[in-house]
């Protein structure tokens, strides 16, 4: 699943946020310098009545204006280039039309009210200059600090592979690097064998060939792959984006359409370049803000109920049955191939890990997923896995996945999604198995609520990974997450 990028919301809702708090700091700066007096004075004659240095109610009304003529102003601002990758000069230009246009629109709104006589025209004056210093600042501050932080975070960055002709490499880099910050090129693919090149500008070669490229991309991280437009109508494209789109890889198409797939499209703009996007769906990044809202607010409540579970049953349960870690922590792997560490109590026994070998024979799932139903490594399970101990029962109520709250509050899970694969599950995946983790993998999901127990073919649970996928809803997560909480206080969780 992929978002769709939408500069009306995603790239423009915070650095209008930077714009009205640089032009409220400057009204207060050129306030001060007019008029005089200490800042804890204006902060309380700008909320209080009384002790002000902020002393007419014209001057506190233009304060709470300026938040509107701000967002106005930058609402009707020309949106052809993301503000995150103007150049120094183009946004000197927008801050200083921006200062101006509040400075004419107060005059005007003075001017009809009349009330201009009351209001210092050299406030006026003194915030036109900073409003242009304190705006062109900290936006450059700001989009210093974001490129940093996305240089730092390789985790959360989408990570690309480039598929380009070996002489326009180099410059496609560059580009990458230069107007998508918020995008790492991971590695870079040709269709035919390139002989003694092994790196170009710092980015390795990771595939040559079809069938290389194919079985890169079913074990390694990726995200996403751009396609250069000098490829237009070539055969050999075209079942690479037949396997991309089996696997549930995003795909961006320089320049032209294709209408041989099923996977859902759109027109975007991509490192300065028009693209055609793939996937198999499509988010609206309104509906991906509240999805990632939900999250944050369910992991916390989750945490909390986790610490009182953890005290209340968790540390005694452990200390009797099995003294030893309370957590157990595993690889997994995330969407798009990205391994984590994913956290759950502890309910089986502290060679779990050795003893599931022995037991493969035992396995219930058909395909690349492991599950029996009496597992004798649960704590107090007994030899045969029939008895029901501590172990069964947190599993049962499902309290032995409360940590994992902390994996989606770091944005590694969702409360709703794919089940995540462990690192061996994952190699032995099928191409059209990847597609299940084009998602961020849930606390609980389409799976786990809809009879789990009975269902022992891998293909049918990435039938219904795939069905959530294409399907999303917000309302339709809510719907997962009733059913899940029913299932837990009826101890369905095994």
């Amino acid at each position: 699943m992929y978002r769709k990028d939408s500069r009306g919301i995603s790239a423009y809702i915070g650095y209008i946020a930077i714009d009205v708090i640089s032009c409220e700091l400057a009204f207060l700066f050129a306030f001060l310098l007019r008029q005089g007096g200490t800042p804890v004075t204006l902060f309380r004659g700008l909320f209080f009545s009384g002790p002000a240095d902020f002393n007419t109610d014209l001057y506190r009304d233009f304060f709470f204006g300026i938040i509107v003529f701000t967002i106005m102003n930058d609402a009707l601002t020309d949106r052809k280039d993301d503000p995150g990758t103007r150049s120094f000069i183009i946004e000197m230009r927008h801050a200083f039309f921006l200062s101006l246009a509040l400075t004419l629109e107060t005059l005007a709104f003075l001017f009809v009210f009349k009330v201009s006589v009351v209001f210092s025209r050299l406030v006026l004056f003194y915030f036109l200059i900073l409003s242009f210093v304190i705006v062109l600042m900290l936006r450059t501050v700001v989009k210093k600090i974001r490129r940093k932080i996305l240089g730092k975070d390789a985790y959360h960055r989408r990570h690309i592979l480039l598929l380009v002709n070996q002489e326009e490499t180099y410059d496609c880099i560059e580009k990458f690097r230069r107007e998508q910050p918020d995008v790492r090129v991971s590695g870079i693919i040709f269709l035919k064998n390139v002989s003694g090149v092994r790196e170009i500008n710092g980015i390795d070669v990771k595939a040559c060939g079809l069938a290389e490229i194919g079985e890169y991309l079913t074990k390694h991280w990726v995200d996403e792959i751009y396609i250069s437009s000098s490829f237009r109508n070539d055969e050999t494209v075209e079942k690479l984006l037949d396997i991309t789109s089996v696997m549930g890889i995003t795909t961006h198409r320089q320049m032209y359409f294709s209408d041989s797939h099923v996977s859902q499209k759109a027109v975007e703009t991509l490192a300065g370049d028009t693209v055609i996007t793939e996937s198999l769906r499509i988010i609206d990044p309104v509906q991906l803000f509240f999805k990632r809202l939900l999250d944050i607010m369910g992991s916390l409540i989750g945490l909390e109920i986790c610490g009182i579970l953890m005290i209340v049953i968790v540390i005694p349960g452990i200390l009797i049955n099995d003294p030893g870690p309370l957590f157990y922590r595993q690889k997994r792997v995330g969407k798009n191939g990205r391994v984590f560490t994913m956290y759950k109590f502890r309910s089986m026994y502290r060679d779990a890990d050795l003893r599931k070998h022995r037991l493969m024979n035992q396995n219930e799932m058909d395909g690349a997923m492991f599950k029996i139903k009496a597992d004798p490594r649960v704590i107090g399970s007994g030899s045969d896995g029939s008895h029901h101990g501590y172990g069964w029962f947190i599993r049962k109520y499902s309290i032995d996945e409360f940590p994992q709250f902390l994996n989606v509050f770091l944005g590694q899970m969702s409360l709703v999604g794919t089940r995540p694969p462990t690192v061996e599950e994952w190699q032995e995946y099928e191409a059209h198995h990847r597609a299940r983790l084009s998602v961020r993998p849930g606390i609980t999901g389409v799976w786990q609520v809809s009879g789990r127990n009975r269902v022992s073919d891998f293909e049918t649970v990435v039938k219904m990974d795939l069905s959530y996928i294409n399907n999303f809803s917000i309302g339709n997560d809510f719907r997962i997450i009733a059913k899940t909480l029913r299932q837990v206080i009826k101890g369905e969780g095994e």
